[in-house]
Parts: structure tokens; C-alpha cells; sequence
């Protein structure tokens, strides 16, 4: 047996109970002295947990979690709350690929030989008809108009030659004084007025009527993230937050279902310094719902961070409900 797999063992008979005295204190002093430890215990308690939920669990295992690990209500609620994740949030829906069907497009020829089918004959003598009957039409109007060109017919040759006929405005003088008449003068110019081109006036800077363009701010840039519950060992999401985004907006998952009164949120760096606290309010309709946090992207650097979700009561009694822990990266 393996070191890992001795202390898996190890860590399940004490969730069970199944350790004597001694060996259960120095188990627990291992847990208090070694915080490595401390979490490889919850992960194991966690694996257990996801394993009676999803019906993983061998019958030995299976009979021995029954009987010495949901002892208590707050373990049963566990079990509970892990059950309902496995339904509704984690439960894996099958994606069907869509079927693509594609239809090769007809060639020209087919698309003309199938609108010249039987049952399109009846239309295509209406459009003939139709266009044969504006022709027709318009050849008639362009023989009674008074403006068609005059025909001459020649008996000799059989040619037709289309005469214009000019048409000259009346009192239009003849081509031999065009070049003799001189350009009419402007008379009713006075002599004293002088041509002066308007000058620009020229707003002050402050003036009322000066007319700026305004251009809108642009929206803010927003990442945006969600925090599940851990279910597995070893389960750490990396956020990779581009650098130039101004907001970090992290959507928290929890499964509390007590009626606190308000929830607070607390993000600590890898150093164990507070970059972020805030208090949210929760009635009875909205304590099951995820917690949404706005954090300045710049106060989140490259590393390592732990996000502490608490339950505050009316008697301002605090009791932490999840921890998350999550990787920042900035690209």
C-alpha cells in the first residue's frame, strides 16, 4: 500500500469513526500541525460525498458511509445539497451535433427547363402575352407622338432616312451677329460699392453658440467569471484576465441554504492580505441565489487568491459558509 493510499485510509475510518482513541488524536494533531493535511481531509470527505451521490460507491463502502458517516443533520444536509448540484448543476446534457443537409444548387439550364414544365406553360404564355401586348403598345404610342422624327421615304432606293426637325427659340438671333453682339452690361451696379469678400467671425471659445462635438464615453471593459463549489480533489480554476479590462465581475455558486440575514465576501491574496470585503443583503428569496462581486481588475494581480463567503444572522453571529480558491493570470 502506497503513502497516498494509507493516508486516504487513514482519513476515512476517522470520517467514520472507526479510529480508537490514540490513533484519532494524533491524527487530529496532524491536522492542526500540517495544513496540507487538513485539506487533503476535506478533499477525501468531498470525494465521498460526490461518490454516495453518484452512486459510485462500491456496496461495502457504500453500507459503512450509511452507517457511521450520516450521523448527523449537517452531514445528511451535505449529502443533500451535493445530490441537487449532481441534478441540476453538474449533470452532463448530451450535445447532439445539428445535421447539415446541403443541396447542391441546380445549373442554369435545369432552373429554365423546369420553369418551361407543363404545369408552367400556363404562366409563361401570360408573361408572353403580357410583353408581347406592351410592345406593341409602345410601338403605337411612338407613331401618333407629334415629336417622332419626320420620315422621308426614297421611291429610287427603299432607304428611309430620319430628318430631325430643329426646333429654334423664338427672336434667336442669326449665326453671323453671334459674334457681334456685346455682353450686356450691368447697369444696375452701383460705382461707389465696392467688392468685398464677408469675413468670418469668429466665436470666443466660451461663447454659447459655438457648436462642439461631444463623444460619448466608452463603456467600461468587464471579465467575467463564475466560482462552483469545489466537488473533486485538486479543483482550482485559473482566470485569465485581459489586461486591458477594468472590472472583475465574479458570479459565486453556493449551496447555503440558511436564513441568513446577510452575506459577506472576503478576498484574500496569496500573502493573506484583505484586497476585498463587502456585505450583501439576502432575504429569504434570494439566499439561495449566487453572490455577484465587482472587483477593480487592478487590484488583482498575478497569483494566487482565497474567496471566503459568509452567513451573518440577525444576532450578527458569523458562521463561513465556502471557501474558494482560483489562479489570476493577465494576458
Amino acid at each position: 500500500m502506497t503513502l497516498l493510499e494509507e493516508n486516504t485510509e487513514k482519513a476515512v475510518q476517522y470520517l467514520f469513526g472507526e479510529l480508537d482513541e490514540a490513533e484519532r488524536d494524533t491524527l487530529e494533531d496532524r491536522i492542526f500541525s500540517e495544513d496540507e493535511f487538513g485539506i487533503f481531509l476535506s478533499a477525501v470527505e468531498k470525494d465521498l460525498i460526490d461518490d454516495y451521490a453518484r452512486g459510485e460507491m462500491d456496496s461495502a463502502l457504500r453500507q459503512r458511509f450509511e452507517r457511521n458517516y450520516l450521523t448527523s443533520p449537517s452531514r445528511r444536509e451535505k449529502v443533500r445539497v451535493a445530490e441537487i448540484l449532481q441534478k441540476e448543476v453538474f449533470a452532463e446534457k448530451e450535445i447532439f451535433a445539428p445535421v447539415v443537409v446541403t443541396e447542391a444548387k441546380p445549373s442554369f439550364w435545369q432552373t429554365l427547363a423546369e420553369f418551361f414544365r407543363v404545369p408552367n406553360l400556363a404562366l409563361a404564355g401570360g408573361l408572353a402575352a403580357i410583353l408581347l401586348f406592351v410592345l406593341l403598345g409602345g410601338w403605337i404610342l411612338l407613331r401618333q407622338s407629334p415629336d417622332a422624327p419626320e420620315i422621308v421615304k426614297d421611291d429610287n432606293t427603299n432607304l428611309q432616312i430620319h430628318i430631325p426637325t430643329p426646333q429654334m427659340p423664338e427672336n434667336q438671333p442669326d449665326n453671323e451677329n453671334l459674334n457681334t453682339i456685346p455682353p450686356p452690361e450691368n447697369t444696375n451696379k452701383p460705382s461707389n460699392v465696392e467688392n468685398k469678400t464677408p469675413e468670418k467671425k469668429v466665436l470666443p471659445a466660451n461663447s454659447p453658440t459655438e457648436k462642439r462635438e461631444t463623444v460619448p464615453p466608452a463603456p467600461p471593459r468587464i471579465f467575467f467569471a463564475t466560482l462552483l463549489p469545489l466537488t473533486r480533489s485538486g479543483d482550482k480554476p485559473v482566470l485569465t484576465i485581459p489586461k486591458n479590462s477594468e472590472t472583475v465581475r465574479l458570479r459565486v455558486v453556493h449551496d447555503n441554504l440558511q436564513p441568513f440575514a446577510r452575506y459577506r465576501a472576503e478576498v484574500r491574496n496569496q500573502n493573506g492580505n484583505l484586497i476585498f470585503s463587502r456585505e450583501i443583503s439576502v432575504n429569504e428569496k434570494t439566499v439561495a441565489r449566487p453572490v455577484t462581486l465587482n472587483l477593480k481588475s487592478a487590484a488583482l494581480a498575478a497569483g494566487s487568491y482565497e474567496l471566503t463567503l459568509s452567513g451573518i444572522t440577525d444576532e450578527n453571529r458569523t458562521e463561513e459558509i465556502k471557501f474558494y480558491n482560483f489562479t489570476v493570470r493577465k494576458k
